[in-house]
């Protein structure tokens, strides 16, 4: 976790994965945007898929 943290820094980070964000909450980061896809659709229940921009909370 010390890692992710450590290359946010005070900048953004993207989950580039299949999951929850849970690794990214652990680390200490905040969702910041989830979109549908690259165009920045937006997010719904029936998405098919996300992209999830997370920062870090200090």
């Amino acid at each position: 976790m010390d890692l992710l943290v450590g290359l946010v820094g005070d900048g953004a980070a993207l989950e580039l994965a299949i999951g929850t964000g849970r690794v990214a909450r652990l680390a200490g980061l905040e969702l910041r945007d989830r979109w549908a896809g690259w165009e920045r659709t937006p997010f719904t229940g029936d998405s098919p898929s996300h992209v999830s921009v997370w920062q870090n909370q200090r």
